[in-house]
C-alpha cells in the first residue's frame, strides 16, 4: 500500500504557512482583534490565544 500525499501541504503552503503573521491573520478573516496582556484574541472566538507570530492556543 502506498502513501497517500493527499493530505500533506506542498513546499509553497509550507513557505506561506511560515511567512504568516497570526497576530493580523483575524482581522484579515473580518474578526475583531484585540490584545490582552501578553496575547491577542477575538472578540468573536475569546477561547483563542494568539501568543506571538507562529504560536497560537485555543482553549475550550
Amino acid at each position: 500500500m502506498a502513501c497517500s500525499t493527499k493530505n500533506r501541504l506542498t513546499e509553497d503552503e509550507m513557505n506561506m504557512a511560515k511567512n504568516t503573521n497570526l497576530p493580523n491573520l483575524p482581522t484579515h478573516l473580518c474578526y475583531q482583534v484585540k490584545r490582552i496582556g501578553s496575547y491577542h484574541t477575538t472578540k468573536e472566538i475569546d477561547s483563542l490565544r494568539i501568543k506571538n507570530q507562529r504560536t497560537w492556543f485555543r482553549y475550550s
